[in-house]
């Protein structure tokens, strides 16, 4: 039975001794799964770190790979200098005396990912998969006025909703976010409305600005966007910034000059959700089961958005 006193994230994860926290949408995406694995850490639990990469995986040398389509990025993992968020992030934890195996995906299919999420799952003997998206565009169904960037999350999620594992989540950091790429937020608001009717709303947590889980995770980003001044992530430094309290048109980088930002409280929150509802919502997931790259992906999703009816889009009312 939910409670007040234990919040329904934890509680789902209650059970699980090794989890293994993956970044959906690729890029800077497992970052926001910081807060999360340093709080189940200091639980006792033995948490693994993953990300779909958009790094040129396929110039790392072979002894990194740990399986097909799995890379083992560590501290002193040889490859790009000028963006490589895994790299940096195994540096960084490192430097925490943390776990510092990164693992990373190439940007693939559903097929061959969901075939390197398994041999993962058996190489770590974890009982737990979490899915941290960076935004909240991975909870979109297909029918909105605009979808974010939903090629690698929707990859994500449909490979994960076919993976044996007991527990299977999704966790959204940085609401409000997707706006930058279109996504309507009253939207959002109806969807996760629907998931939480269906039983699959877990609930929304903040992370606390004060909390040892923010401001290791603002050092985190700090690092990353040092890591790569070419392209630091304009979704962590956004978020970074409302935990320490920031809010309105407050830029992080200078790839979002010219835009208008609204950095609000909402975006240190964490929504959750059980992956297997919120698979289950989704209009067109089943037509990316047999994709093998992600190319056919995104083709599948254009081809579906030519035929459905968009919903119409809201202001928000207040």
């Amino acid at each position: 039975m939910p409670s007040l006193a234990v919040p329904p994230l934890l509680a789902a994860l209650e059970g699980s001794a090794r989890v293994l926290i993956a970044g959906a949408g690729g890029g800077f995406d497992v970052y926001a799964g910081l807060p999360l694995a340093v709080s189940l850490r200091a639980a006792g639990r033995r948490v693994h770190l993953a990300n779909l990469s958009f790094t040129q995986l396929e110039l790392l040398d072979l002894d990194v790979w740990a399986a097909e389509n799995v890379a083992a990025v560590t501290p002193h993992t040889a490859g790009p200098d000028d963006y490589f968020p895994e790299r940096a992030l195994a540096r960084w934890l490192a430097a925490q005396d943390l776990p510092s195996t990164v693992y990373a995906f190439p940007k693939v299919g559903v097929q061959p990912l969901r075939a390197a999420y398994r041999q993962l799952v058996d190489i770590l003997g974890v009982d737990a998969v979490v899915l941290v998206d960076g935004g909240t565009d991975i909870l979109m169904r297909g029918d909105e006025a605009g979808l974010g960037t939903p090629v690698e999350d929707m990859t994500s999620l449909a490979a994960v909703a076919g993976l044996d594992v007991p527990v299977k989540l999704v966790v959204c950091l940085g609401f409000g976010i997707d706006a930058y790429h279109g996504v309507n937020h009253s939207q959002v608001l109806e969807n996760i409305a629907d998931l939480d009717r269906d039983g699959a709303y877990l609930g929304a947590l903040s992370i606390p600005g004060a909390s040892r889980e923010a401001e290791l995770y603002r050092d985190a980003v700090a690092y990353g966007q040092a890591a790569t001044p070419l392209r630091p992530s304009i979704v962590h430094g956004q978020i970074a910034a409302a935990t320490r309290g920031a809010s309105g048109d407050i830029h992080v980088t200078r790839r979002t000059r010219g835009s208008t930002l609204f950095v609000n409280p909402l975006m240190a929150v964490y929504f959750s959700f059980d992956l297997a509802g919120l698979a289950r919502r989704s209009l067109y997931l089943d037509r990316l089961e047999h994709t093998v790259g992600m190319r056919q992906v995104a083709s599948r999703i254009d081809d579906f958005r030519e035929e459905v009816e968009r919903r119409v889009p809201r202001a928000f009312p207040h």
